[in-house]
């Protein structure tokens, strides 16, 4: 399954950027679609990089609705064979909806900055579980997570031709989070149910392939 992701990637990667070449460009287009270049980061890995989708349609030359989906998957075992009986599984997964605006304002050709905010609605569920016959009160651990973010943010694009551009994002994110954490012990099962506010800055790590249509 995640070679045929990998090679689905790659093709839709190479279709784009043939087709980009082979199309006249008109004076403007309506519509943005792009994903975080972060994957290639983790191509030949198995990190959890979040992959993010984003699609931008425009209502103005300079103006944009966003809305986007992220998500990430993280599926670990170690199993038990016969000369050691214990086993671990850690099984984590989130999505993420994105919902907002954008301004652009050209620099030249080339470069374009760019400005706006998201509302990011959130889920994400966690699972860890191990087996250790030397230990009989070892848990299994579940978490569930849910939440809505802000994220004001300030961009840079770099128009590639006039299909193709990559950008990069530097955010702040104001977010709420429930969290529902069960600790199941043989005997007993424990529950903590929390409530956060964060504040933080995310800097311009990740970067995006944009094709325009």
């Amino acid at each position: 399954m995640k070679y045929l992701q990998k090679s689905l990637i790659l093709f839709l990667f190479s279709f784009v950027a043939l087709h980009a070449q082979a199309q006249e460009a008109p004076k403007t287009y309506s519509h943005d679609i792009g994903f975080n270049a972060i994957v290639f980061q983790n191509f030949f890995g198995s990190g959890s990089a979040p992959f993010t989708i984003l699609y931008k349609k425009y209502s103005s030359e300079n103006k944009a609705t966003r809305l986007g989906l992220s998500t990430s998957l993280n599926f670990q075992s170690a199993k038990a064979t016969p000369s050691n009986v214990s086993y671990t599984t850690n099984n984590n997964a989130s999505v993420s909806l994105i919902i907002g605006k954008e301004s652009q304002q050209v620099i030249s050709e080339r470069w374009v900055w760019f400005f706006g905010g998201d509302l990011i609605p959130n889920f994400s569920y966690s699972k860890f579980d191990q087996f250790d016959p030397t230990n009989s009160d070892t848990p299994l651990n579940t978490v569930i997570s849910y939440g809505l973010d802000i994220r004001p943010f300030l961009g840079l694009r770099f128009n590639i031709n006039p299909r193709l551009y990559i950008a990069t994002e530097f955010s702040g994110i104001l977010g709420y989070r429930h969290t529902d954490r069960k600790i199941k012990f043989p005997t007993q099962t424990n529950e903590l149910n929390t409530d956060d506010l964060n504040l933080s800055l995310v800097p311009a790590s990740a970067l995006f392939l944009f094709y325009r249509f």
